[in-house]
């Protein structure tokens, strides 16, 4: 409900700042998918099972844009909640060959017994491309409470018959480092992703320091 509520508000303070011709330039898109397993920075988000997700991206005026992403989640990880509904604001822009990002999400899980479960992240990207072939990136980001956790990500992407091939290496500061490996290819529209994740806990945990080999289906309208 709360997040219906933002949502809402949200959408009266765009009709009533943003003039019509500037209106006429928006074109939301739709991303529906199918993730074999759900895995933030290395670790399981849903007890190792797949989950469906759905993301709403709204492009706004001036580089700006919001959108809204939805998953299941582990219950026995957030308080009961069975579901995440995460929320974002960003700013993005480009110079020469140079992309950067800036952003804040929110982080919902509904239903949750936990006090202070949902909170928010600030994160800044970059991506750097030296050819249509290849490009490098760099992603930061910061929890907006409590220990404020810092999470950085490398990765280099290379795009050779059609088919992209990341290699990321990254750190969750006092909680994890992995690395992933990745292929990506999109067959009559639909994007098929399958990746490998080599994860290790700054806190040796023998049921978290796992590998994993996912697949991830989706397709943007």
């Amino acid at each position: 409900m709360k997040f219906l509520k933002s949502i809402i508000f949200f959408l009266f303070f765009f009709n009533s700042f943003v003039n019509a011709e500037e209106k006429k330039k928006i074109n939301p898109s739709y991303t529906a998918g199918y993730m074999s397993n759900y895995i933030v920075n290395g670790v399981e988000e849903n007890g190792g099972k797949g989950t469906p997700y759905f993301n709403i991206f709204i492009p706004l005026p001036k580089n700006i844009y919001f959108g809204a992403w939805t998953a299941e989640v582990d219950p026995s990880l957030y308080g009961g909640a069975d579901h995440e509904i995460d929320y974002y604001l960003g700013y993005s822009d480009k110079f020469q060959n140079l992309i950067y990002d800036f952003g804040h999400t929110t982080y919902y899980y509904l239903g949750s017994s936990n006090e202070g479960q949902t909170f928010g992240e600030y994160t800044a990207k970059f991506n750097l491309s030296l050819s249509n072939f290849l490009t490098f990136g760099y992603d930061f980001a910061k929890t907006d409470q409590g220990d404020k956790t810092e999470t950085i990500n490398y990765y280099v992407n290379y795009r050779i018959l059609k088919t992209n091939i990341k290699y990321n290496i990254g750190e969750s500061e006092n909680y994890s480092n992995f690395q992933t490996l990745s292929f990506g290819k999109t067959l009559s529209g639909v994007n098929i992703e399958l990746t490998y994740i080599d994860t290790a806990m700054k806190t040796p945990d023998p049921n978290k320091d796992k590998d994993f080999l996912t697949l991830n289906i989706s397709k943007t309208f």
